[in-house]
């Protein structure tokens, strides 16, 4: 983007943030006490999720309305009130290249919710225009993604309040637009995908963890007695449930697909031994 350009529209989102955010709050005294977020950066993820607010005194419900890709900058965690949810504490942010604050919500460990990393947002950006293989049956709508076919991801994208994601993911499939849920993961320091996995290039059996002979099963979405779990999971995904039971002096563990009405039975080997279609 020219220069010119760029300036003209870093003053016009500076005008709109200055003019949808209440002003002037004093950090110094709203975070008086409070531990210090270090100027941690986020972008929103999930209003909703978070309770965003511009309101100090109203929070949680002052209600909030900022650009995708707004950097926050976290600027202390103030101790838990009386709220609706009295185990939450309240987050402090300054919307980047402002003076204003808005506030919002975390976890019980003071993490602060509604929010993503800002280097992590980074990182998921980088798929954008990518190579990128699905396993284990993602779908969205009436659209899915064919087990283990290369697809482009078109654009990384924030969700809607009611998706429940860190971020969507927007694939080509089949003529097309397939929105992908995408989560961080703190302990793996990777996205994932609810109801399977993806791979950033072609896996090999041995990073799905599979038999070879067990490949061609998987891109079909089939499954068959003597599957491995892994193999299970890459063709259908993660099932509704799991439960457990003892057969005949045999530990048994029985995936529940309600979406395609499947039972799949593992024996002590995590191997199929038996399936139920139809129940």
């Amino acid at each position: 983007m020219p220069s010119f350009f760029r300036t003209l529209t870093t003053i016009a989102l500076t005008s709109f943030l200055s003019a949808c955010a209440t002003t002037n709050y004093d950090k110094s005294e709203v975070c008086s006490g409070a531990p210090s977020g270090k100027g941690k950066q986020y972008v929103i993820t999930d209003a909703g999720d978070g309770y965003l607010s511009r309101s100090k005194d109203n929070w949680p419900w002052g209600g909030l309305d900022l650009p995708e890709n707004t950097i926050l900058s976290l600027q202390c965690v103030i101790p838990s009130r009386p709220t609706s949810q009295p185990e939450q504490r309240r987050a402090v942010y300054e919307i980047e290249g402002t003076q204003n604050l808005i506030f919002g919500t975390t976890s019980t460990d003071g993490t602060p919710n509604g929010v993503l990393a800002y280097e992590t947002f980074n990182r998921a950006k980088s798929l954008e225009g990518n190579s990128i293989w699905f396993t284990g049956s993602v779908r969205h709508g009436v659209s899915e993604a064919k087990n283990l076919e290369r697809y482009t991801v078109k654009r990384i994208t924030q969700p809607t309040i009611m998706s429940g994601s860190d971020l969507l993911m927007i694939v080509q499939v089949e003529g097309a637009e397939m929105k992908v849920p995408l989560f961080w993961d703190d302990q793996s320091e990777e996205f994932g995908i609810p109801r399977g996995s993806f791979f950033e290039s072609e896996p090999t059996s041995d990073q799905l963890k599979v038999p070879g002979v067990e490949i061609p099963l998987i891109k079909e979405g089939i499954v068959e007695i003597g599957m491995s779990q892994n193999a299970v999971y890459h063709s259908l995904g993660f099932p509704k449930d799991i439960n457990y039971s003892q057969f005949r002096n045999r530990k048994v563990e029985q995936w529940v697909y309600r979406d395609t009405r499947t039972l799949v039975y593992f024996d002590d080997s995590k191997t199929v031994f038996h399936i139920q279609r139809g129940y």
